[in-house]
């Protein structure tokens, strides 16, 4: 079988699946390598099979339009944080001109690690059930097979599978992916903790797949962009399934992952089609009204390009019917009107205050200023509507991670705290308008919170990716 492998370039950040697929596939004589794009003289349909690092797919993303992924580990490692241990005055011996420490003679700093309560619980989990003190490190990648290759037994129904093109639902005129439960079936689940979980039937099976980000319509209906799933699916605040659109494509209403989603005060959804490298927008029932947009590289430039997009990643809208857009990729912010007629752009690479480098999320607050999380800058950024830096709040961790499923998103509050995502982390964290941490927001485990929104009722809407569903957070 021929298999297509991904040899990565240039810095650590974007390595290749070499190691170690170089040796398990030693077998598979027909094995190829690609560094950075996909020649153009490859035939994919000669390719079933790709294997990407999940930190290389911009360039290649038009070519895996052609293909199915599932993201997994490529390998992982015990969590190093004993790289931190202070050696000075270690306990240990001399021999000859070598000296050996033994760290574990220090009994002063083993009581004092003991004499937390929390590590004392984090050394028994360890003991009793091998479960790690902290999060195992890990490079991911992504599994790719050629859409053409028929699937083996029924598509699955949890879980985050890549999602066959939309279906009718039979008798209904409602849409739904082929294989998922009927998302007309949803119900609203309530917790002990007052969370509200959006996108779940009755039985508990999730019917969103890898849900980006979601909006708040005039009506109070949800609007969840899925990514993989390739569409827009919408829910009444009572959790009951309303409609959905989209499908994995090109055309007018179609979708390559998108990332973001805004509603205007006319109730017209607007659609950041990620990697179709353009904005859609539609009615409230999802059909389609226009678009605008297309492929451009502005290499960080303010002054080319307009109009055009890396990869947009977030959408917010203000009452004067201006749309904003994180143009990720240029590093750059774009602003147009409601039917796509640009108006202005700000920001360019850099670090300096109202520059960027990988903004992802955006939002308005009350005041109309757009605040963004600059995530490669490690920070979050608020600048007036014409892009002037305003103040910054650090970032000190958690961001670094080039990893496409870690794009960070930002919402605010009507008390002008800042609500920002950790995708990597399972985290999410409050900020005061100070730029001071007030605190963690408590999810549930196993979470990928990407996309965060706050509801017009104050409490704050989550996408969890990983868990295929949008939890309702009480008003903090």
């Amino acid at each position: 079988m021929n298999i297509l492998l991904d040899n990565g370039w240039g810095d650590g950040d974007h390595e290749s699946v070499a190691w170690p697929f170089e040796w398990y596939l030693r077998d598979y004589h027909n094995r190829r390598y690609y560094t950075k794009t996909i020649d153009s003289n490859i035939n994919l349909a000669d390719y079933p099979v790709v294997l990407a690092r999940d930190t290389n797919l911009d360039p290649i993303q038009g070519e895996l339009a052609q293909y199915s992924c599932q993201s997994y580990k490529l390998n992982a490692w015990f969590p190093e944080d004993y790289k931190a241990f202070n050696a000075t005055d270690t306990p240990g011996i001399n021999i000859g001109t070598h000296r050996f420490e033994v760290p574990w003679l220090r009994f002063d700093a083993i009581g004092q690690t003991l004499s937390s309560p929390d590590n004392r619980l984090r050394l028994l989990k360890f003991l009793l059930y091998r479960q790690a003190p902290a999060d195992s490190g890990s490079r991911g990648m992504l599994f790719c097979v050629n859409k053409e290759v028929p699937a083996l037994g029924p598509a699955p129904l949890s879980g985050n599978p890549a999602v066959a093109p939309l279906a009718p639902a039979a008798a209904s005129g409602q849409q739904v992916a082929a294989g998922q439960p009927l998302s007309r079936d949803t119900v609203l689940q309530s917790q002990s903790d007052g969370t509200q979980v959006y996108g779940k039937t009755a039985d508990g099976r999730p019917a969103l797949v890898d849900p980006k980000n979601m909006a708040v319509g005039p009506d109070g209906r949800i609007y969840v962009a899925e990514g993989k799933a390739a569409r827009v699916t919408v829910f009444n605040a009572d959790g009951s399934y309303v409609t959905s659109w989209g499908g994995s494509g090109q055309g007018d209403g179609q979708f390559q992952e998108p990332w973001g989603i805004a509603v205007a005060p006319d109730g017209n959804v607007y659609v950041a089609d990620t990697w179709n490298h353009r904005v859609q927008y539609f009615d409230p029932t999802g059909k389609f009204l226009g678009k605008w947009g297309k492929l451009g590289d502005s290499k960080g430039s303010t002054s080319t390009e307009q109009g055009s997009f890396w990869g947009p990643r977030s959408i917010a809208i203000n009452g004067a019917g201006e749309v904003f857009v994180t143009d990720t990729g240029n590093k750059r912010i774009q602003v147009f009107g409601l039917d796509g007629n640009f108006k202005r752009m700000f920001g360019g690479a850099g670090s300096a205050p109202g520059q960027f480098n990988e903004e992802v999320g955006l939002t308005l607050d009350t005041q109309g200023n757009v605040w963004v999380a600059d995530a490669w800058n490690n920070r979050i950024q608020e600048l007036t509507p014409n892009g002037e830096p305003i103040t910054s709040i650090p970032v000190p961790s958690g961001w670094d991670n080039p990893a496409v499923t870690n794009k960070p998103y930002v919402a605010v509050d009507p008390q002008g705290r800042v609500i920002a995502s950790f995708p990597d982390q399972g985290r999410l964290v409050m900020y005061g308008s100070d730029g001071q941490q007030i605190k963690e927001l408590p999810l549930p485990a196993g979470t990928t919170p990407v996309g965060v929104t706050v509801a017009p009722d104050g409490r704050l809407l989550v996408a969890d990716a990983r868990g295929n569903v949008v939890d309702s957070l009480p008003d903090q």
